[in-house]
């Protein structure tokens, strides 16, 4: 029995192509055995050799995104959400995990980047899990430079999440939950926020 096959707990998942005509299995695990918890873990599925980066204790990633619906730009570069709005990708040209790191200040209230998804401009963009209104972020995911687009919804009795997300230039939809439901739009140059609708249930 080799290590990656005990029991884990295991957050994100991936699958790329390498370079020897296989695949890689990446995922972030808490914990290896190691100190401090967490880190990605690549995996090389034909040889069973494996590269381990170790990553900030209780820094994990959002297990959303899987192997199934994995996050990777047309680069090979694959992305991960992690607690505290730091980003970090798989970068295929060295197998390797690297981070963007924070793309929004957690100070600020914005605790997760909740969803990711690309647009039609190859851009990914982003909403938060927040103790106000969400906030909606852009990535570039060849430059990496990042900026926050701005605030979404309106009505908010607690703590909010842009819970879905889909990206038209220049605007950006994001369902905004919950307590009342809103579907709210933010421009990705003006930055104007609008909410469109408001479904109590």
């Amino acid at each position: 029995t080799t290590w990656w096959l005990k029991p884990q707990t295991s957050f994100a998942t991936a699958l790329a192509p390498n370079e020897r005509g296989g695949f890689n299995f990446i995922t972030q695990f808490y914990e290896d055995r190691s100190t401090p918890p967490t880190e990605y873990v690549v995996l090389d599925l034909q040889t069973g050799k494996s590269k381990i980066t170790e990553g900030p204790s209780g820094q994990y990633s959002n297990s959303n995104y899987q192997h199934a619906n994995q996050l990777r730009a047309k680069n090979g570069r694959i992305f991960f959400s992690e607690l505290g709005n730091v980003i970090s990708y798989y970068d295929p040209a060295d197998e390797s995990i690297k981070t963007v790191g924070a793309v929004i200040d957690p100070k600020d209230g914005d605790k997760f980047v909740f969803r990711l998804e690309f647009g039609p401009d190859g851009m990914i963009y982003g909403s938060t899990q927040a103790a106000h209104l969400p906030t909606v972020v852009q990535i570039d995911p060849d430059t990496l430079k990042h900026k926050a687009l701005g605030h979404v919804g309106k009505d908010r009795i607690s703590y909010s999440y842009g819970y879905y997300l889909a990206a038209d230039p220049p605007w950006v939809y994001v369902a905004v939950g919950q307590t009342p439901w809103e579907l709210a739009a933010i421009n990705i140059t003006t930055g104007e926020s609008k909410v469109l609708r408001v479904c109590a249930g």
